[in-house]
């Protein structure tokens, strides 16, 4: 598997990424099973060089629900 093709799949199970500082960030953290952090960990590079979450976000009013990888 691709690392785009496993951000399809995150977004398909209404996850949100982010890159925040160097860091990828994930939300609703509660939607996240095992398997899925599993992959984040060995896509975390990759993931961040794509494009759609190349732009660095600035903090939210609903930080407290993000996860860092």
């Amino acid at each position: 598997m691709e690392s785009s093709e496993f951000y399809s799949e995150l977004k398909a199970k209404g996850l949100l990424l982010a890159n925040h500082d160097g860091k990828l960030r994930v939300w609703p953290k509660e939607k996240l099973t095992k398997g899925d952090r599993e992959q984040l960990r060995s896509f975390k590079e990759e993931l961040l060089a794509l494009p759609a979450i190349k732009k660095v976000h600035l903090e939210s009013e609903h930080s407290y629900t993000v996860s860092y990888i």
